[in-house]
């Protein structure tokens, strides 16, 4: 049986310099594969080395886990964001 994964306090880096304060064991991707199934992967496993821009590396593709985003999810995302908002103003 597969151990169950809880998920707290989970950030998004966003920038290089939040990207400098974190080893490569620290950070952890996901990915799915061809079957749907999602594998959890550490940067490490890639074995970058001290020098390595590891933002520059992932943005490039080099650790897989790269985001496949459609037009139509953007815009579906973007269409509950304005209705969220309409709804809110309604509520004040």
């Amino acid at each position: 049986m597969l151990p169950r994964f809880r998920v707290a306090n989970v950030r998004s880096l966003r920038d290089e310099q939040e990207l400098s304060f974190v080893a490569p064991g620290q950070l952890w991707l996901t990915e799915k594969d061809e079957r749907g199934a999602t594998e959890l992967s550490s940067i490490s496993e890639w074995e970058p080395t001290d020098e390595e821009d590891l933002m520059a590396s992932y943005l490039a593709g080099s650790f897989g886990a790269v985001p496949k985003v459609s037009e139509e999810q953007i815009g579906r995302r973007l269409l509950r964001t304005d209705e969220l908002a309409r709804t809110e103003a309604d509520d004040v």
